[in-house]
């Protein structure tokens, strides 16, 4: 029975530790996603800013869905 208590904090510190990570990788995919979008903005070339404007958006998603596995 110990030595289950003491799996199961050490996975409760794992767990805890993993969506500590999560979150921290949910609010620098954001703000990563704000520089490219800020990027594709300042772009004279239309292709490429256009390039820029989705990858952009395909990042804000990853946010999304990297914030909602923290959780």
């Amino acid at each position: 029975v110990d030595a289950m208590e003491a799996q199961l904090k050490k996975l409760h510190i794992s767990v805890d530790a993993l969506a500590m990570f999560r979150r921290d990788l949910a609010t620098n995919t954001a703000s990563f996603a704000r520089s490219i979008a800020v990027l594709s903005n300042c772009e004279e070339h239309p292709s490429l800013a256009r390039a820029l404007s989705q990858f952009s958006e395909l990042q804000e998603k990853l946010e999304q869905i990297y914030a909602a596995q923290a959780t």
